[in-house]
């Protein structure tokens, strides 16, 4: 019977350098879309506003958090890139409709 090797994955720094970086805009992304769809008018005081505003660091803590269940750094960056395109492109598409 074989016994398991344990090998400890040196790469969970990179996968997290990629989620601080390319978390933070796809924060803000995903945020400018929820505002886009309850028609924040970016009054600080108004309800949807502040929602939007304390809903992004739990959003960003958790990509930070998921991140670590990349297979690969080359994966984190490469899936966060295309969320990240795929976010700013619905939020520009939407924005376009919404003016």
């Amino acid at each position: 019977m074989k016994q398991s090797v344990y090998r400890p994955n040196h790469s969970w720094f990179l996968k997290f350098v990629a989620a601080l970086f390319l978390g933070a805009p796809l924060t803000l992304g995903i945020m400018g879309i929820a505002g886009l769809l309850c028609h924040s008018e970016g009054n600080p005081r108004a309800i949807s506003s502040q929602f939007l505003m304390w809903m992004i660091s739990p959003l960003w803590v958790s990509i930070l958090s998921l991140s670590g269940l990349f297979r690969s750094t080359r994966q984190a960056w490469g899936i966060l890139a295309g969320c990240n395109l795929l976010v700013w492109a619905i939020f520009f598409l939407a924005r376009g409709f919404y003016l």
